[in-house]
């Protein structure tokens, strides 16, 4: 039997009208430019409650989502609202037409004309120019957000604040809050990175921090954070190629010889083959060619890469970038922003345990659940590594004690574990070498032998001997100290140790 749907209505007690246009609670004051959302305010804030009713059995629930799920396992009900154009199911009425007018609003058939024509000015810069109005932008995301607002008229919803009479976009509420009224947006406490609203920051927490990945390729197993990444993923394992540029290499065909069957396309030049056209562009671009995009901020100088630049920055223009990044809980200084954010995941920001609540980091985490739970971690069966990833735990067994070597390189036939090890070797064909000291003008081909050689110039000895305090230009020569010269000191030291 259906229902009829009690709706509530407000009392004139409950709220008071402002200058003919804003509506404010009288309990809490909070102002708001529509009547409907402060009557779901004074529902579900002051007389608790819910907001959604189900019309068959009365039922309460706070969102749509829930009450669309009782309907359907309780009732067996199916009224949600479809798009017959992409065949997507909203829960409410006014997700559907969010949806319509957001993705299907510009859509245009063969009949109609563009609302946009593309071009390039003389220095190669894009150009966009709106049909109606025949204005100019330089992005995409420019000209169809004018043509949005402007000719469509599908303008943002102004926001009001909660404190002021200023109304502003709902993604810029947040930060209008802390400029002007000293109210925190939400904030990361791993990197102290603001948003607009509080569940995007526990969406980038965890992607980027927690590490949790829910997507799985059906392929190769491999996970992603995101339903997108996941996408852009599975395209290398379809032979389905949909972007071609044509403007900065027109006889790029020239370059492309016959496709092997594990990879697409292959250089004529050296027989190096990828599986993107932009990877064999940028290939050629670097080695062949031997084009410099990245050009000085300071002087005409251009370079191929940024590392050269950053020599050039540094010995030129005495200007060298600070690469330590400081952790605010402790002060420890790091390299590269992620090992930071690896770190606070590792010792200052917990994760809540599902089964018993208790708060762990993240390395501790696992044992805890290994421990108290009686959830395995991934262990090695051969040797008894335990690992935080089941993905490390396959490359340990694989390098380690299956000593697989599936990378090949095509010059010499020598084997590797890992792609990154078989591009590292690679450098020793190359002939190209880019490092050269400004000293000696001695090149190299890796930037970790052009430092090592450079310390010979500077007389850096930065790798020291814990036992005699020698001191060393290169790591290896002070493992073979180690070796040669305390070798038996060790091993007592270690014997000492077991008894």
């Amino acid at each position: 039997m259906d229902h009829p749907r009690q709706k509530f209505y407000l009392s004139p007690e409950d709220y008071k009208q402002k200058n003919g246009e804003t509506y404010v609670c009288a309990r809490c004051e909070r102002q708001y430019d529509r009547m409907d959302t402060l009557r779901v305010h004074v529902k579900t804030k002051h007389y608790n409650m819910p907001r959604h009713t189900c019309p068959y059995c009365q039922k309460g629930f706070n969102t749509p989502a829930p009450l669309t799920v009782h309907k359907l396992q309780d009732h067996n009900i199916d009224d949600r609202h479809k798009c017959n154009a992409c065949k997507g199911v909203f829960n409410t009425q006014a997700q559907w037409r969010k949806h319509i007018r957001n993705y299907h609003m510009l859509e245009l058939t063969s009949e109609t004309a563009s609302y946009y024509t593309f071009d390039r000015a003389e220095d190669g810069s894009h150009k966009y120019t709106c049909t109606s109005c025949h204005k100019v932008y330089k992005s995409l995301a420019s000209v169809v957000q004018h043509y949005r607002h402007v000719h469509l008229r599908l303008r943002p919803k102004l926001r009001s604040c909660y404190f002021c009479e200023i109304r502003v976009p709902g993604h810029l509420r947040a930060f209008h809050l802390e400029k002007e009224h000293g109210i925190p947006a939400p904030t990361c406490g791993a990197c102290g990175k603001k948003f607009a609203y509080p569940f995007q920051v526990l969406r980038h927490q965890k992607n980027d921090h927690m590490g949790e990945k829910m997507f799985s390729c059906e392929v190769c197993g491999m996970k992603f954070a995101s339903q997108g990444n996941l996408s852009q993923h599975f395209i290398k394992h379809t032979a389905i190629r949909i972007h071609k540029c044509e403007y900065y290499y027109p006889r790029v065909d020239d370059y492309v010889t016959g496709a092997r069957p594990d990879q697409k396309y292959t250089c004529k030049a050296c027989d190096f083959a990828y599986r993107r056209v932009s990877d064999l562009r940028y290939h050629i671009n670097r080695t062949h060619l031997k084009k410099k995009f990245i050009k000085c901020k300071l002087c005409p100088e251009s370079f191929m890469y940024h590392s050269q630049r950053k020599q050039h920055m540094n010995i030129v223009h005495s200007i060298k970038k600070s690469d330590n990044f400081l952790c605010g809980n402790c002060n420890r200084q790091f390299k590269r922003k992620n090992t930071l954010a690896e770190h606070m995941m590792d010792v200052h920001i917990e994760k809540k345990c599902q089964h018993c609540h208790l708060k762990f980091v993240r390395k501790k985490y696992l044992f805890h659940m290994n421990e108290a739970h009686d959830i395995p971690m991934p262990t090695c069966g051969i040797c008894g590594l335990r690992t935080l990833m089941k993905s490390a735990l396959i490359r340990h067994q694989r390098n380690v004690h299956l000593n697989e070597k599936r990378k090949e390189c095509q010059i010499c036939k020598k084997m590797f574990h890992t792609e990154s090890n078989l591009r590292d070797h690679m450098i020793t064909h190359n002939q190209n070498r880019v490092f050269k000291c400004d000293v000696c003008q001695k090149d190299f081909a890796r930037k970790e032998c052009f430092q090592a050689h450079y310390r010979l110039h500077t007389g850096e000895r930065p790798f020291l001997c814990s036992i005699c305090e020698a001191s060393f230009v290169q790591r290896a020569s002070l493992r073979f100290h180690l070796k040669s010269r305390h070798h038996r000191a060790k091993m007592a030291a270690c014997n000492s140790t077991v008894k």
